[in-house]
Formats: structure tokens, sequence, C-alpha cells
């Protein structure tokens, strides 16, 4: 009996018609994918789709595709169509990866760096849309949802000063990990201090949705007018002491502990 483990998955194998390609397409359908399969020629596809007929399962089933982009372009709109709901981001990123001739990670399990995490700046990460995967001496691995944009890669190197390789990754999960990272939920504690005023209202836009979510997100950060209208709960410390501890509509009903203690 086949396996259902990548059932409601699509896969796309580029050389699939024969030799590997067409043993990994196999081993894809078998797991119970949906397999799309690409070549040079139609007669290749057309063997290649005949060999993935005999595995008899509904869920080992296959398309040809044309060698042409555009022919695999409509093959993966479909795809889109009939993909289940939450899919269709990983599919597109899958279609740009292949597009780009680049490696594919739909970072089903992605492991946070956090020691590579805090040597990038937050603001360039969330600008870009990005993940470090490792680094590799100068050379920085990274995820990114849209690495067709040149200007934004080449920006990205010139931020960090090194060369990066990239992987595409669905945009959604980036965005995602980005907002639940320890890291960047760290360097979020400390808001605005001395950031422009367009990154410190995107910060601040990011941490109100983050907190949409139900995230809890502890923020560290002198701008009452901001916290207490995101915070559930506002605590001020003096020197290691609780000064005041409430919601947000208590603390600003209090002027003269703003004053004395936050110089507003």
């Amino acid at each position: 009996m086949p396996s259902t483990e990548l059932k409601g998955k699509v896969a796309w194998v580029t050389g699939g018609g024969s030799g590997i390609g067409l043993a990994g397409a196999k081993a894809l359908a078998g797991a119970g994918a949906h397999v799309v399969i690409s070549g040079r020629t139609a007669r290749t596809n057309e063997s290649g789709l005949a060999e993935l007929n005999k595995l008899g399962s509904a869920e080992a089933t296959a398309e040809r595709a044309a060698h042409s982009v555009e022919a695999q372009r409509a093959i993966f709109a479909s795809a889109l169509e009939q993909a289940p709901e939450g899919n269709e981001e990983e599919l597109k990123a899958q279609e740009l990866a292949a597009r780009l001739q680049l490696p594919f990670d739909p970072l089903h399990e992605f492991h946070v760096d956090a020691e590579l995490f805090r040597t990038i700046p937050v603001e360039v990460m969330l600008r870009y849309q990005f993940l470090p995967q490792r680094a590799e001496g100068e050379v920085l691995h990274v995820v990114m949802a849209d690495p067709s944009n040149i200007v934004h890669v080449n920006q990205i190197e010139l931020a960090l000063a090194r060369p990066l390789e990239v992987v595409v990754g669905p945009a959604n999960r980036i965005a995602d990990i980005l907002e639940k990272s320890e890291s960047t939920q760290r360097v979020l504690d400390e808001a605005t201090e001395g950031l422009a005023p367009q990154i410190a209202k995107e910060i601040w836009r990011i941490i109100g949705e983050i907190r949409a979510h139900g995230i809890a997100t502890l923020i560290v950060d002198k701008n009452y007018a901001a916290v207490t209208a995101i915070a559930s709960r506002n605590v001020i410390l003096v020197k290691g002491r609780v000064v005041f501890d409430g919601d947000g509509k208590a603390l600003l009903a209090q002027p003269e502990l703003l004053h004395q203690h936050l110089g507003v």
C-alpha cells in the first residue's frame, strides 16, 4: 500500500521523464504526491508518465509538461487551483525556484540559529523578507521569498558586507518565522531606540500583528504612547523596583507618574 505522507502536495520534477529524475518522481508519487514531470522532449515525458501510471495508485499520478517555461507555468497554475488551502504560497515558491534554477526549501522544519540571527539587523531581514540559514566562511546562506529581485539581493549583500547563496522559500512561512523567532522578539523588545521614524513605524506595526495573533511579547521601551496602545499590562521599573503595574488606561490617567519616571 503506498504511503500518504505527501498526500495533497504537488511535486515538480524537472528531468522526471527518465533516469534519476524518474526515480525521484516515482518515490514522490509513491509517497502520495501529485507529481508534475517536465523534460526536454514530449517523448521522454510520455515515457515517464507511463512509468508512473504503472504504480497503480490514485495518489501516484503525473502530468506531462512540455519543455517550455510557458507550459510548465500552465501546469503549475492548474496545480495551484487544485491545491489544498495553505499550499499556494509553497507552490508559487517552488515554481519560482525551478524557474530561477535555485534550491527550494518549504521551511517545514526550519531551525532558528539564534546566534546567527543576532549578527544580522532585524530591520534588514524584515525589509527584504529573508531568513539566514547558515554561514560558511564569508558566505551567508539565506532563504528568500523573491530572489528574482536582483536589486534586493544586492542591497542585502551591501548591508551585510558579505556574499549570499540564495534558496527560495514560501513568503508566508518566512514572515511567520521572522515574527516568531526569539531573535526578532529580542530586537523588537528594544523597540524603536535610535531608529529612523519610518523603520520605527514598521516595527510597531509588526509588534501589533504579533499581538493580534495571541503571541506573548515583552516590550522594553520608553515610548509609553505606543506601548500602552498595544500592551495589556504595563510595568514601570525604577532601579529594579516596580513603581507601576497596571493597564494602559490606568497609566495614562497618572500624568505625574509619567513625568516623574519617563520624563514626559
